[in-house]
């Protein structure tokens, strides 16, 4: 029934097709630029850590993970972060920003990233 109903514009139909399969085709090549982007920063980012091990959660670790955790090694570092709404009184505005605490024997650089041990 489509194709008896294209006869008058074949050309729109070959233009939406094409179009559809462009599309298609630009959003299968975004996605995975962006898996090997994400996949590249992971690799590059534990590198720029200095651990052995890193665990990271959405919710406090279980007691007994983090008993286990703690016999592993001398020197750890510990990093709850957070988003939270900052609002400026004198220009009534609000900014998101990321609130982080970080214990241990690790310093963090201007940036935020973690570098090697303190001494």
């Amino acid at each position: 029934m489509a194709w008896r109903d294209s006869r008058r514009s074949r050309s729109r139909l070959l233009l939406f097709t094409s179009a559809i399969v462009l599309g298609i085709a630009a959003l299968v090549g975004i996605n995975g630029f962006g898996d090997n982007l994400a996949r590249s920063i992971d690799e590059q980012a534990r590198e720029l850590v200095g651990a052995d091990l890193v665990l990271s959660a959405n919710q406090p670790f279980d007691s007994t993970l983090q008993t286990t955790l703690r016999q592993l090694g001398q020197r750890r570092s510990d990093e709850v972060a957070f988003a939270s709404l900052v609002q400026f009184p004198k220009g009534q505005g609000v900014r998101l920003a990321q609130v982080r605490a970080l214990t241990g024997a690790f310093r963090t650089t201007a940036n935020g990233l973690r570098s090697r041990p303190l001494p």
